[in-house]
Parts: C-alpha cells; sequence; structure tokens
C-alpha cells in the first residue's frame, strides 16, 4: 500500500513539475519579448511560442506580429517560415480557403529562394486544404507533384530505366 502511495505521490509530483515549467518557459518567452527590441531576435522569440500555449486571439495576434517583423526585416526566409505557420493556423480551424492564400504565398517564396524542403510541405499543405474542400482533382495533382520531385521516385525510375 505505501509503494503505491509513494508511486502516486511521484507521478503527481512529476505532473506539477511538468505543468509549472511549461509556464516558466511560456512567460519567459513573454517576459524577453516585452523588452526585446531587435526585430530579428523578437521574430524567433515569437516563432518559439507554440498554439497550444496561448487562446485562439493571442495566437492569432503572434503570427500578424511575425508577419510583419518579416516583412519589416525584408526576410524571404521569414516571411515563408510565418505563411507557413499563419496557413497551419487557418488549416486547423477550419478556414481552408484562407489557408491556401498563406500557402500558395509560402510556396511561391520557397520556390523563389529554392527550398526544397518548404515547397513540399506547401504543396502537401495546399493538397490537403484542397482535398477537405472536396477539390480532389487539385488535390491530387499536389500529392503528384510532391511525390515526382522525391528522391525515392528519382530513384524508383533509375531502377526501372536503367536495369
Amino acid at each position: 500500500m505505501k509503494r503505491i502511495i509513494l508511486i502516486l505521490l511521484g507521478l503527481l509530483f512529476f505532473k506539477v513539475n511538468f505543468i509549472f515549467s511549461q509556464k516558466t518557459s511560456k512567460d519567459s518567452v513573454l517576459t524577453k519579448l516585452k523588452t526585446e527590441k531587435t526585430d530579428s531576435v523578437r521574430f524567433k522569440l515569437f516563432f518559439s511560442v507554440s498554439k497550444e500555449d496561448f487562446d485562439v486571439k493571442v495566437y492569432s495576434s503572434i503570427l500578424d506580429s511575425c508577419l510583419a517583423i518579416a516583412g519589416r526585416l525584408k526576410s524571404s526566409k521569414y516571411l515563408m517560415y510565418s505563411y507557413s505557420k499563419t496557413g497551419t493556423y487557418w488549416f486547423d480551424r477550419g478556414n481552408n480557403k484562407k489557408a491556401l492564400t498563406f500557402y500558395f504565398k509560402g510556396a511561391d517564396i520557397s520556390k523563389v529562394i529554392n527550398n526544397k524542403s518548404y515547397l513540399s510541405k506547401f504543396d502537401n499543405n495546399i493538397a490537403n486544404c484542397y482535398d477537405v474542400l472536396g477539390n480532389y482533382d487539385k488535390a491530387l495533382s499536389y500529392y503528384f507533384a510532391i511525390f515526382t520531385s522525391s528522391s525515392l521516385f528519382k530513384l524508383l525510375l533509375f531502377i526501372f530505366f536503367f536495369r
């Protein structure tokens, strides 16, 4: 019986400690944001917070701040990251048309700066939006574009043609 009580108390202590450590992290980011003046550092702080840590309104304003800072810095990379997170924010809330606008903007930037990893992510997210909207032909075309640009597809083509 004592052993079970000790185990339960240990688990309770772990859970309480975990909860407080999470709030400390969020609070420390918010404190740093209030005092930090450098846009690039502020962007990284904004970008480091998780949507689970904030309510919808606060997280939406954080994303708006990321977009504004990225625009001021004229950083294509930061804009691309911001469009990705903002598109996901709207997709998670069921506003797929609004998510698509951010995903398309991000995809355009990832093409310009030749970031193939993010381009694949954007194409996948665009395909997911079209899938949810019921536009299956467009969804399939984006899924196919991802597959044909993958290393696996190129390897399969090589094996098929040069065996």
